[in-house]
Order: C-alpha cells, then structure tokens, then sequence
C-alpha cells in the first residue's frame, strides 16, 4: 500500500513535466521529422515537371521550396548517370526509350505521342503518324510537310534559339533532320502562362526560399527561441542553412541534366503573309498492345511556330549527374539534422513554402490538362486551342483530302451530266490534295482498295502498251503520242 501511494506520489509530481515533455516531443516529431521528410514523395508531379520543363527559369522553379527529392535524384541518373550509378538506383538494364517515356520532352524511332479519345499520351513505339503543313487559304494543293518546310525555308530557327556569333553547328535541317514521331504535346498544350510571369514565379520562389533561411536565423540568434526547453544548438542553423543551399543547387542540376538531355528547337515561318494549318493525321492502329482511333489533331489557328524536340547526342554527363545527386542527398542529410535541432517553427515554414511552390508548379502545369475543342468542321477550329476530329479508319487520307478543301462529300459520276453547283476546279483539288498527302504518309497509309487499285492500274499500263505495238489498233495521229489519257465527265461534290 505505501508503494502504491509512493508511486501515486511521484507520478502526481511528473505530470505537469510530462505534459511538457510530450508536447514538445510530438511537435519535435511532427515538424522537425516529417517536413523535411515530405519533401521526398511526390513522385508523379515531379516527373510531370520535369519533362516539361525546357529552360533555366523552370528549374529555379522546381529548385525553391522542393519536392519530390529522392524522385529528382533517380530521373537525372536515369538520363545522365553512368552504369554504375544506374546499377546502383536498380535501374542497370534499363533501356533508353524507358527514360526518355517518362521525363524527357523528346519523341523517337521508340517513343511517340497520340491521341487516345481523352488526351495526348506518351507511348512506347512506332506508330503511323504524320505531321503536315497545308495552307487552307490557297485554291492549288499547298501541302507540305516539316521536314520539307525547313529543307524549303519556309521555316527558319527562332531568334531565342539561334547559336551566337562564332558558334558552332548552325542548324542545317538537311542535315540535321531525323524522321520520328512528332512533338504533338509541345505543340498543342502551349505555355500556361506567359514568360514574364514564369520569371516572376521563379523570382517569388527565390524570395520564399531566402525568406525561410532568414526567418530561421532570426528565430535562432536574435529572438533566441528554445527548443524543448533548452538553447538551440550551436549547428542547428548553420546545418539548416548548408543543406537548404545544397538542395536547392542540387534539385536545380538534376532538372538541367534532364533538360539538356535532349534538343528542343522553335521554328517560325519567313513568310508570314501564308496562313500555314498545322495538323497531325493519327491513323488508326495499335501501338504497345494498345488500340488508337483514327484522328485528325489540329494546332490552334494562326498557330506560326513549330517546337521539336529529340534526344541530345550529349554523353557526357556523368560527372554532372554524379555532382547533382551527391549534392542533393548530402544537403537533404543535414537539412534533416539542422532542422531537428531548432525550433519546430523552422520545419513549419520550410513546410509552408514547399506547399506553396508544389501549388504553383501545378498552376503552372495546368495547361496540359486542357482538353481541345472537337468538331467536324475544320473551317471552324479554336484559335487559342488545338482541335480534334475522328476520321474514319482506313480512309484517313481520302477523308483529310477533302476536309482540307472544305468538302463534305463527293462521287464520280458515271451516267448523264447534270449541272455543276460550286467551284469547278474543288473536285481536281480534292484529288490533288489525295495524292500529295499519299506520298507524305507512305504506303502504310493506304486504304483497303490500294492493292486493287494498284492491280488495275498495271493492267491499264500493260494493255496500253500493248497496243502501242500493233499498228492497226492506233490511227496515225495516236502513234505519236507518249501518253494516252482520257477524263471523267464529271466528279460530284
């Protein structure tokens, strides 16, 4: 009984302490421990991020107030790291193409981006896609495609991304040019806001950052804020201030390995006075075990630049890697101890600000989740939005041939004629157009009666040639002639 009352005793006395205590050590846990320790999830966002961010305003961004470290850390191995360091992270039979999917802006021979109903997506492979530049305005077929457009001059290299006086390797598309997928995404989805605004948000981020940093220092030298009850340990702050900077430096390094991993180019037309259509003629397919419908993806209208993007013949990249992550985990292991040796309001305002920033790099992200505007008219396509019209399958190109000349059907005509209704030259531009686009897109884009088609035209040549060499079939006049051709009586539209 005198023990129990003792132990009554003593606990009676303990309880104000330990009240104390526990409060302080809960906050210690909450704030000191899982602040910092935030900043290492946020997987998808980061990835999201950093395969969209192309220049160095976009990585101070995604520097201040990070998130998603050990994420950022993995993705610049994965693009620039050695085999070693790969080998390290679990990730030493990884293919090129695997990377470039996730975190680069780049498209390939491995890598394209399609339209799957719902959005733009990024899938592994080599589907039949291709992109093409026509002029709706003009009454001849003006068709064209990228690569011919920047063989032809039509385009020319944006001032923002032209080399300066005395720099090597001016960009000769002749040369330069390798066929891949097109670059849909960078073309569609646009800017969210404009660039003085991503400088301003960039310049906020900075000032948050700088701002905690001070803030810290106040509460440690000059307001003299205890932790538990006792001073604030000597390498507390200094710790805090030592790996906030590595962080930041290093998350900055690991988003400008990833960027240069790869080329991105915008192009402009040099002659303005031409009101070039950008369209993207998806066929449909399956692409990675995945089916694809047939679409037509315009540009928004007046669009007057082209952004590409393939990977960087760069190689050596890892010393940089090596420098970016080893930056990163050292500054993140004593940020770690820093913060938990001061007050917990340092982990709170470190908190603060990387909720803030992960706000505005979403906010700045938001376009990509723009949906385009869908009709069937392509007279009537969104100027500051990309379109999307469905065509049907297997007669894609027949069916872009006419949408690019305003026709809504037509057919050949066979018996009497009958009065012709609307431009005379539309039919012969119809299928112009259907010949140009046959030769842009290749043979795999044929429809279902090429073969047939192509059979029945050999057996035309073979029997004209034929003919060509029996005298009695041919009046004189007809001898002399290099071709024998006739016309249809009339095409409907």
């Amino acid at each position: 009984m005198k023990n129990f009352q003792a132990e009554i005793i003593l606990l009676c006395i303990l309880i104000p302490n330990s009240k104390a205590d526990t409060g302080d050590e809960f906050s210690n846990n909450l704030f000191s421990d899982l602040a910092p320790l935030l900043a290492l999830f946020g997987e998808q966002v980061t990835k999201q991020f950093l395969s969209q961010s192309l220049n160095w305003v976009e990585h101070i961004i995604f520097a201040c107030g990070p998130l998603g470290i050990i994420t950022a850390v993995v993705s610049a191995i994965r693009v620039g790291g050695s085999k070693q360091f790969k080998a390290g992270i679990g990730r030493a039979r990884e293919t090129q193409a695997e990377a470039e999917l996730e975190l680069m802006s780049s498209t390939s021979a491995d890598v394209c981006e399609l339209w799957n109903g719902e959005g733009i997506v990024r899938v592994a492979g080599s589907p039949n896609i291709t992109e093409i530049l026509y002029n709706p305005e003009m009454m001849e077929p003006d068709v064209t495609t990228r690569s011919d457009a920047m063989t032809k001059k039509n385009c020319d290299e944006s001032p923002e991304n032209a080399p300066t006086e005395g720099e090597e390797g001016l960009l000769d598309p002749r040369r330069d040019f390798v066929p891949h997928a097109p670059n849909i995404s960078l073309n569609t989805a646009g800017r969210a806001i404009s660039p003085w605004k991503l400088k301003l948000t960039a310049v906020v981020g900075v000032i948050l950052q700088a701002s905690v940093l001070v803030f810290d220092a106040v509460v440690t030298y000059h307001l003299n804020w205890e932790k538990g009850g006792k001073k604030i340990a000597p390498y507390g702050f200094p710790l805090t201030l030592i790996g906030t900077l590595f962080i930041v430096f290093g998350m900055y390094l690991c988003a400008y390995v990833i960027e240069i991993s790869t080329d991105e180019k915008t192009w402009v037309y040099k002659d303005i006075s031409k009101q070039w259509q950008i369209v993207w003629l998806q066929k449909g397919q399956i692409v990675n075990d995945q089916k694809f419908r047939a679409y037509a993806i315009y540009a928004s209208k007046g669009q007057t630049e082209i952004i590409t993007s393939k990977r960087s013949n760069r190689k050596n990249l890892d010393e940089l890697t090596t420098l970016a992550a080893v930056l990163t985990i050292i500054g993140f292991v004593l940020q770690f101890v820093g913060l938990r040796s001061m007050h917990f309001s340092a982990s709170i305002a470190q908190l603060v600000i990387t909720s803030i920033m992960t706000a505005l790099r979403i906010l700045i992200r938001s376009h990509l989740s723009r949906l385009p505007m869908e009709t069937d008219d392509s007279s009537k396509l969104a100027t500051d939005n990309y379109s999307v019209v469905q065509l049907p399958e297997k007669h894609e190109l027949a069916s872009m041939s006419k949408r690019m000349s305003s026709c809504s059907k037509w057919s050949v005509v066979i018996r009497a004629p009958t009065p012709f209704e609307g431009n005379a030259q539309l039919p012969s531009i119809i299928v112009k157009n259907r010949l140009l686009l046959g030769k842009i897109a290749g043979k795999d884009w044929q429809g279902e009666l090429y073969s047939k088609a192509s059979s029945i035209s050999e057996t035309m040549e073979s029997v004209m040639n034929y003919m060509w060499t029996i005298d009695d079939l041919l009046r004189p006049d007809q001898k002399s002639l290099e071709a024998f051709s006739w016309k249809l009586r009339k095409i409907r539209v």
